[in-house]
């Protein structure tokens, strides 16, 4: 079993911008059929997660909708440690995945735009 590093509280602070959607979302993207619940655990309003709901559009875009709405707002400020509890929140219930995001986006050097 490969051993965790964690993400001192500097880099767990770390704000993340619009820059990082396309390697948050490819992150995240193994629970997409959890979407809805990330964003309200990411603290986006309910009826912005309905509108992409009523979008007609497919999960993963639903998905990446949430994702750019909060990477895009400036308060709260959106950050690793936000995404990483929002992940291992007990409605998303996404633990090992959260350690997943947390250890690949540390060791990213830019952001994926």
């Amino acid at each position: 079993m490969a051993l965790r590093r964690r993400i001192p509280t500097s880099a767990a602070r770390q704000s993340l911008s619009i820059d990082y959607l396309a390697t948050v979302h490819d992150l995240v993207y193994p629970a997409l059929t959890k979407w809805k619940n990330i964003g309200l655990q990411l603290k986006l309003p309910a009826y912005e997660l309905d509108a992409i709901a009523q979008s007609g559009e497919d999960l993963g875009d639903h998905l990446r909708d949430t994702l750019k709405k909060w990477l895009k707002r400036d308060a709260p400020t959106p950050t690793i440690k936000a995404l990483v509890d929002a992940l291992k929140s007990s409605p998303v219930g996404e633990s090992r995945l959260a350690c997943d995001v947390e250890d690949t986006i540390h060791s990213l050097p830019n952001p994926t735009p």
